[in-house]
């Protein structure tokens, strides 16, 4: 039964965005086990996996919460025995995702993969003064998802110092998702971010409430790539940066915000020319500058419904 089990772990670790090695396993377990727990969580894996493609999701909801409510205690219990407590998260079925400081992942990431193999997504607050050690950690090349708002809320860390050392490491390298929102990058972090060859994998990024202007515009059009959702809102790009973007010819966006970016009539025109315009389905360009004339008309006639105004 263990080594049914072991082997089973090992094709869902060797496939994690993969339902099916998860299925497989949870009918394992039902087939193999009358004990409450995992039981239990052969529910969970079935549940949480059917939640990632159900339309009707309410009652499933129900259950999930109903589940981890009377078991969380008892799956996360590894982990707080080892003490390693980080208000942790499951999705399909496994222990997915958690809050710790970035020296703290640092110091315990080797116990914690080692107990929670399935981990991908970290949040880690005001990691300023940490990001390096964390940039330089082997262990970060596990996440998919890394969350790092917020870096700094003091005003005083030289956060800048730091963040080139992410945008560099190769450790980055399996990211899927990056949340840098409210990290005073400028236009030289904007850059080396979007000229690193360490992110091939992005597909999902937040910039929003930071500093880039129309050369990091530039930067991001000249990297291109193709984006789920993408957030630049809050960042003076301005008509010159809607204009970078609309000219860019490898970019690919699904979910484009670019709220509050000082975006005047004829960047809006621009951006209903662009070429990337089909793959939209979510343009959020509210707060801008755009005016109730020709160019309002034609992100209409564009975009439809897919844009926000």
């Amino acid at each position: 039964m263990l080594d049914s089990g072991e082997a089973l772990m090992r094709e869902i670790r060797a496939q994690p965005d993969d339902d099916a090695p998860r299925i497989v396993y949870a009918d394992w377990l039902l087939q193999s086990s009358t004990d409450p727990d995992v039981l239990a969580h052969a529910e969970l894996i079935h549940a949480q996996c059917a939640l990632e493609h159900a339309s009707e999701r309410p009652a499933l909801q129900v259950r999930v919460k109903e589940i981890l409510r009377k078991y969380r205690r008892i799956w996360t219990s590894p982990l707080t025995r080892a003490n390693i407590r980080g208000n942790w998260r499951f999705r399909r079925g496994f222990l997915h995702g958690g809050t710790l400081t970035a020296a703290r992942f640092v110091d315990v990431a080797a116990q914690l993969f080692e107990l929670a193999p399935m981990v991908r997504s970290m949040i880690f607050p005001e990691a300023s003064n940490e990001l390096v050690r964390l940039a330089q950690s082997p262990y970060l090349a596990h996440l998919h998802e890394v969350h790092l708002d917020q870096l700094c809320r003091c005003g005083r860390c030289k956060i800048e110092r730091e963040l080139p050392e992410l945008f560099a490491s190769p450790h980055t390298v399996n990211i899927h998702t990056l949340t840098l929102a409210d990290c005073r990058i400028d236009p030289d972090n904007a850059k080396r971010l979007f000229e690193s060859r360490h992110l091939p994998k992005l597909r999902v990024l937040d910039l929003h409430d930071n500093r880039l202007d129309v050369t990091s515009a530039q930067a991001l059009a000249a990297r291109g790539g193709t984006f789920e959702r993408l957030v630049l809102a809050a960042n003076p790009i301005g008509t010159d940066g809607a204009r970078a973007l609309a000219q860019a010819t490898s970019l690919v966006v699904a979910d484009l915000d670019l709220a509050s970016c000082g975006i005047e009539p004829e960047g809006g025109a621009a951006l209903a020319e662009a070429s990337w315009a089909e793959s939209i389905t979510s343009l959020d360009l509210h707060d801008n500058r755009i005016g109730k004339g020709v160019a309002r008309g034609a992100l209409r006639t564009r975009f439809g419904r897919r844009v926000k105004l």
